[in-house]
């Protein structure tokens, strides 16, 4: 299921230490950076939220999770940083992560 490119609008940034949802997205996708197969590739991810906390979003200090749900297969992953990955900010509602990785969820 690893594609080069991913999209889906069902998503979410939390910050699982205090149980605080901070984020819903309205539209997202990931892009391939590179050929490698398996779970290790590495993505950028590209998204607008519909909804933001942006006081607890830029606050570094509180680690955070993103999940998304791949329209395709209806499956959660979890979005991951590589270690120092850009953040580009297009607008309040909109970013660009680059370098990240892309893991199934279990339940």
């Amino acid at each position: 299921m690893y594609l080069k490119t991913l999209s889906g609008v069902e998503g979410a940034i939390t910050i699982p230490s205090i149980g605080a949802l901070i984020g819903t997205t309205a539209k997202w996708s990931l892009s391939r950076r590179d050929d490698r197969t398996g779970p290790q590739g590495i993505y950028t991810f590209q998204v607008a939220m519909s909804y933001i906390n942006s006081g607890l979003f830029n606050e570094e200090s509180l680690k955070k999770e993103i999940r998304v749900r791949v329209s395709r297969d209806g499956k959660w992953y979890r979005i991951e940083r590589v270690a120092d990955s850009a953040i580009s900010i297009i607008s309040d509602t909109q970013f660009i992560l680059e370098e990240v990785t892309l893991w199934p969820v279990e339940d």
